[in-house]
């Protein structure tokens, strides 16, 4: 029996993936960042979790199959389209569905644990995030490609993203391998 035969699917999982395909919506959560979500928001202490890019709601049913009833799941999508769908995928779920740019969600914060899921948010936004997380709190990232699979153009810069999160001195923070070619990062804030 295969590893797929196996894996655990969340409740809405096949729904979310049906909305991506009427979306055309390709940015999607992996199952392997999925099953990463599902198991460290296992971990979190109770308080608020955070979404950062609800997108078409595949991570948002992985951090469901996750969350306890002392937790409330904060999720912000700026497609007002795919944000009114989703919802109403998820309604009478623990979750609220907030509407416009990501730094709206900082209205709900401190936040136990952030999936961090919108390249303007990794980019320019992490000193909000880090400030937005309370101290032990978790922050995941994903969409990073490992240096090995760069392409040609990218070869040779500097990998300010990277090093933005791995190198921050109020995290503790390690990169890890979901498939051969995408990783995602994982960190606690210690300051």
């Amino acid at each position: 029996m295969t590893f797929d035969a196996l894996e655990f699917r969340p409740e809405h999982y096949d729904q979310a993936k049906a909305l991506a395909a009427r979306f055309g919506f390709a940015d999607s959560s992996s199952n392997e960042c999925g099953r990463l979500l599902r198991t460290l928001l296992a971990q979190a202490k109770a308080g608020s979790i955070a979404e950062i890019g609800t997108g078409c709601g595949l991570g948002t049913a992985w951090l469901l199959s996750a969350l306890r009833t002392d937790q409330t799941l904060y999720s912000v999508e700026r497609d007002e389209a795919r944000h009114r769908a989703v919802k109403a995928l998820y309604e009478n779920q623990q979750a609220q569905f907030i509407w416009g740019d990501w730094e709206r969600l900082l209205d709900f914060a401190p936040f136990e644990f952030v999936f961090v899921d919108v390249g303007v948010a990794k980019d320019h936004g992490a000193k909000k995030v880090i400030d937005a997380v309370r101290l032990g709190g978790l922050i995941v990232l994903d969409d990073f490609t490992p240096h090995k699979y760069w392409p040609a153009d990218w070869k040779g810069r500097e990998d300010i993203r990277r090093a933005r999160w791995l190198s921050n001195e109020r995290l503790i923070a390690t990169e890890l391998l979901l498939t051969e070619r995408s990783s995602a990062i994982v960190a606690t804030k210690i300051k």
